[in-house]
């Protein structure tokens, strides 16, 4: 990675994620138990401010919608950051 610490998401990436997702049996289940159990493990400060910014939602869809965004932003860049990583490793 260059001096930025989070990975610039190239095109691609998205594509690799969604066809990852349609791959795993039961869909948005388990993607969703995945990020969370990740989320909490390796940035529990980010998740206690998601789950508190979720909860200031009155209204569930919003609520919704907000986390699935910050679903999809969180596993882009981790995705991003893997694909980076590997390609660092076969450049050595």
């Amino acid at each position: 990675m260059k001096d930025n610490k989070l990975p610039t998401v190239e095109d691609g990436i998205m594509q690799s994620l969604m066809q990852s997702y349609k791959e795993h049996g039961d869909g948005s289940y388990s993607y969703l138990k995945e990020f969370w159990k990740d989320i909490k493990e390796n940035q529990p400060v980010l998740a206690d401010i998601i789950i508190h910014e979720m909860r200031a939602f009155k209204n569930d869809k919003l609520a919704g919608a907000f986390t699935h965004g910050v679903f999809l932003v969180y596993a882009l860049l981790k995705s991003q950051a893997e694909v980076d990583e590997l390609r660092e490793m076969w450049e050595d």
